[in-house]
């Protein structure tokens, strides 16, 4: 998607309108402007409401937002900050516009190597970002997405679309990458995870997806190659906010996209021990899943 805001949002790269294709003459038009309360007396006061073609997402921490599938509007609660504001805006509020759209947004970490796209999935605190952070660094192989990625079905499989160019992290990862949290953005939710806009280390575009990552916590490190039913499961699971695909319309797509990523997509799901000092983690991870044979012992670290 393209976004004509009136906000700054360093977090996507700028384009100049004239080299913007027939595809991108639908941009999303952010505003700031008055929101109601409600957007019918008929709906009860919930996070995510829908009426029509519109959705209203009330976010105590930010602000309300007025959500259709070509415009956002914004109003700003008093007590909160452009961060908040924009951390949701560029997450839950741009999902749902893209489940309006008839778009399948996934809740991926990913990274570009020679084979193709490598996503990680899971539940908050898996470590996708972590994973993808570490791989990254040791290999220099750019980053696509480190939260919402967007599905597409090809000719010859599945592709993901680049997403925002910010790095989240807790702390202890970034300790581990040898990088401070000193001048970063506190997430919105979590008060360890920080945010860094890290445009040079993403690459923008649609990539044919090679692998899907389920990343869980156990007792033992170890990983399973899944396949049918297990793996439509999961690529289901990794839609971003799944109560958004009744609520926008848009179970058709979302299921058909699943489909193809099931067949076309080598998935796996990789559990790993609580309490391994994250590095050794992370190692044991990559040999599991036989990607360190595509990495190059001498590979250049990038800090």
């Amino acid at each position: 998607m393209v976004v004509d805001s009136e906000l700054t949002l360093p977090q996507l790269r700028s384009l100049d309108p004239q080299t913007l294709s027939s595809d991108d003459a639908n941009p999303v038009i952010v505003r700031w402007g008055d929101v109601p309360e409600r957007l019918s007396e008929e709906l009860p006061i919930a996070p995510i409401t829908r009426w029509g073609e519109s959705c209203l997402l009330r976010i105590p921490d930010a602000g309300n937002y007025l959500v259709t599938a070509n415009s956002v509007t914004i109003e700003k609660h008093n007590h909160a900050s452009l961060d908040d504001v924009e951390a949701y805006l560029l997450g839950t509020v741009l999902a749902t516009v893209a489940h309006l759209r008839g778009l399948v947004p996934l809740h991926v970490s990913a990274v570009l190597s020679p084979m193709g796209a490598i996503a990680f999935t899971g539940e908050s605190g898996a470590g996708k970002s972590t994973m993808a952070a570490h791989i990254h660094h040791k290999t220099g192989w750019p980053l696509i997405s480190d939260d919402v990625s967007a599905l597409y079905v090809t000719e010859t499989g599945v592709a993901l679309e680049s997403g925002v160019l910010t790095v989240k992290l807790w702390k202890d990862a970034l300790a581990s990458l040898d990088r401070s949290s000193e001048g970063l953005k506190r997430d919105a939710e979590r008060m360890d995870k920080f945010h860094a806009i890290d445009a040079e280390k993403f690459v923008v575009g649609r990539y044919p997806l090679k692998s899907l990552v389920f990343l869980q916590w156990g007792d033992e490190d170890c990983v399973t190659a899944i396949t049918g039913r297990q793996a439509l499961e999961i690529a289901i699971a990794s839609v971003y906010r799944p109560e958004l695909v009744n609520l926008c319309r848009n179970r058709e797509r979302v299921v058909a996209n699943a489909i193809a990523l099931a067949r076309s997509v080598d998935v796996k799901k990789v559990t790993r021990r609580k309490g391994v000092p994250v590095t050794e983690g992370i190692l044991n991870s990559l040999k599991a899943v036989d990607f360190t044979d595509v990495i190059s012992p001498d590979a250049k670290a990038d800090a």
